[in-house]
């Protein structure tokens, strides 16, 4: 609305624009994570979920898709980062470890 558009590239570029004008301490609070966030990692300038959550994902994904009864990415996102945070620690740690022939964080974010 403020914008006046709903157009992508015009959205972005008065996004860039704006974060642009802000002072370094302006934009340091929006680089904080806030509390419950799912850890993120730098990949090649890209941020990328945590290789456990991809792990964890990939093996979960046709099982939720089932429980909710939809294919929508933002409802089995949704849907995968509830039951990803219900884990303890120790069960997430077991999605980091890499197994033996496991395609690595790279491979499958297609890096």
């Amino acid at each position: 609305a403020e914008i006046g558009s709903k157009n992508n590239f015009a959205i972005s570029a008065a996004a860039t624009k704006r974060w642009r004008s802000l002072t370094p301490q302006q934009q340091a609070r929006f680089e904080q994570p806030s509390a419950g966030a799912p850890r993120m990692k730098r990949l090649g300038g890209a941020a990328a979920r945590s290789a456990g959550y991809i792990a964890f994902l990939s093996q979960t994904r046709d099982a939720i898709v089932a429980e909710i009864g939809s294919k929508n990415t933002f409802a089995v996102s949704a849907a995968a980062t509830r039951r990803w945070r219900s884990l303890t620690p120790e069960q997430q740690a077991s999605f980091e470890q890499p197994s033996a022939g496991a395609p690595t964080t790279r491979e499958l974010c297609g890096a």
